[in-house]
């Protein structure tokens, strides 16, 4: 599926774009400029560039000792459970010809599938290999193999690492947000305008974010006569099916997440068909999708994954079923740096990380260095790859002893690439990182569109109910419901403001109408367009107790670098 290895990155407005990253063979491309006065064409060195993409990467660790070898065996673990289902499987055919083997199934039942997987053995563990995507089934069943140069005997250790993706890539990926928002947004009871009745249960809900997340709702709720608020919510009875599965309907609705992991639904597809929820619509058809029952078994007789016990000779840990983790706080940002020759590689070239300038990487005298300024502690490992098989880890400097002010890494490494060659080349950068110690902001798969859509409803004036002034000047509108329900300070404030018409409330003339549009914009979608490091920004998250932009913003302001020291140890190493 990845032969040719690609990242999604975002153009500036959060729609993806799909770039190659292989050392590709393209020819030189030179951008050519007019010398002043003298009317030649003076050749000039294309300048590097940087695609980027955070992922979702989990680890499993499978010790094994092996005594003998037996040549009709193949040596695998009980299934492997991830986010409560039973998903993954590994193996080892330990033959003339070894073959390690990783196998996801059903994984598409919860939304997902694997991108990419590899592994490192313990008695190398700055070199990770990647393994072989085999096309089996392609949604239900991926088997990941890769062939060892050597039968194993003894103790070995093999660490398996499990990139994933949403099973529609592009409408479900891998975000950072807030994960309160989602969390208030769905709890809360105020505001409540409409009421659904689905078989003996009720379930209290709103206008402004249905409208925005199903034009069927937006359409019902247009063509109504106006209601007074004395007639309470409007009252929608669903029939023929389940209340459980409405109650999950309704969550992936207001939070862009399932309830529960499974989407192998049929009640809940009809539901998300008849509402034109798109992204649930594609989630749960890539589910129902069944293995065909003979294909599977022929698979699982092929590589011998049946047996019950492993043979007498192997001890294998751990030896009962096992769950495979994912801390929420944790992404891999691939970073792949392309360049035209010597001159290109050793222009020093910044790379934006959520609004930041927070890494830099250039060439000197043959030695790539990969630097993570104002890192604030959450840089992990730093691995690169040319052909993106082969991964090494960067050696860490230390950089402690020239900065006392400052918190930074800085990673070298001799890379075997011909810089000398004039056409388009790239390195490939595993960052694993720990975003931030801030529990509820954090990556998670996520309907896209719920990013925007709320957001989308406040700028184009649907159902909005309050006018947003800096100082005399109206921002824009936006939903009583939704900020209140973001800011105890705002709800305070609303609920005792006239309800006949729309509400109005004013932020002060000197703050920034720019810093104040970004910070209603991370109330509605959790995440920012702009550096936390303003304390306008900060200022509004305190003033509005705004919990986690408050914490964000503090951690950001707070671990800013010395600009004098960084620079200073910068230009020393340029």
């Amino acid at each position: 599926m990845y032969d040719e290895p690609c990242v999604t990155i975002g153009d500036g407005e959060g729609r993806p774009v799909e770039s190659p990253t292989n050392a590709a063979t393209a020819p030189f491309s030179m951008m050519n400029s007019i010398h002043p006065g003298s009317g030649e064409v003076v050749e000039m060195i294309k300048p590097a560039t940087i695609l980027g993409t955070s992922m979702m990467m989990v680890t499993y660790r499978w010790k094994l000792e092996v005594d003998g070898i037996d040549e009709h065996k193949t040596i695998s673990s009980r299934m492997l459970c991830f986010r409560d289902e039973k998903v993954f499987r590994v193996g080892l055919k330990n033959c003339d010809k070894p073959t390690l083997i990783f196998v996801a199934i059903d994984l598409n039942n919860i939304g997902l599938r694997v991108r990419e997987a590899g592994f490192y053995s313990e008695n190398d563990v700055l070199s990770r290999q990647k393994m072989t995507h085999n096309n089996v089934d392609g949604e239900s069943l991926q088997l990941f193999t890769y062939d060892l140069a050597e039968t194993v005997v003894g103790h070995c250790t093999f660490v398996f690492s499990i990139w994933l993706e949403g099973s529609v890539p592009g409408c479900y990926s891998y975000q950072l947000s807030d994960r309160l928002v989602k969390r208030q947004l769905w709890e809360s009871q105020h505001y409540v305008d409409v009421e659904f009745v689905c078989k003996d249960k009720k379930f209290s809900a709103h206008k402004a974010i249905l409208a925005a997340r199903s034009s069927v709702f937006a359409d019902q709720f247009d063509s109504e006569l106006p209601r007074q608020k004395s007639d309470g919510p409007l009252q929608i009875n669903i029939d023929d099916v389940e209340s459980t599965v409405f109650e999950q309907f309704l969550h992936f609705l207001y939070t862009g997440e399932p309830k529960i992991p499974m989407l192998d639904n049929q009640q809940l597809l009809q539901l998300a068909i008849l509402y034109q929820l798109d992204t649930l619509v594609e989630l749960c058809q890539i589910a129902v999708k069944k293995i065909d029952v003979m294909q599977m078994a022929s698979f699982v007789s092929n590589l011998e994954l049946n047996q019950t016990e492993p043979p007498a000779s192997v001890i294998i840990s751990p030896d009962k079923n096992s769950y495979v983790t994912h801390g929420h706080p944790e992404s891999t940002f691939r970073v792949v740096w392309i360049f035209e020759g010597r001159e290109s590689a050793e222009k020093p070239l910044a790379i934006d990380y959520q609004n930041e300038n927070l890494f830099s990487i250039h060439l000197k005298d043959g030695i790539v260095h990969f630097i993570c300024v104002n890192h604030r502690k959450f840089v992990i490992q730093v691995l690169y790859s040319i052909n993106c098989s082969n991964w090494i880890e960067m050696k860490l400097k230390n950089v402690r002893q020239q900065l006392v002010k400052s918190e930074m890494l800085f990673f070298a490494a001799q890379v075997d690439v011909n810089f000398e060659q004039l056409f388009q080349q790239s390195i490939v950068f595993d960052i694993q990182m720990v975003y931030s110690t801030i529990a509820d902001y954090c990556y998670e798969m996520v309907d896209v569109s719920w990013m925007t859509q709320l957001w989308e409803a406040a700028l184009g004036c649907r159902h909005t109910d309050v006018e947003i002034f800096v100082g005399q000047n109206k921002l824009m509108e936006g939903h009583q419901m939704i900020l209140s329900a973001r800011s105890p300070v705002l709800n305070g404030l609303l609920c005792n403001l006239k309800e006949n018409g729309k509400s109005r409330i004013s932020f002060h003339k000197e703050i920034d109408a720019h810093v104040v549009e970004h910070f209603l914009y991370f109330l509605y979608t959790g995440s920012s367009r702009m550096t936390f490091k303003n304390k306008q920004l900060l200022g509004l998250a305190e003033m509005h107790q705004v919990e986690t932009l408050t914490k964000v913003c503090e951690l950001a302001i707070v671990a800013s670098p010395d600009v004098e020291e960084v620079t200073n140890f910068l230009l020393s190493n340029f």
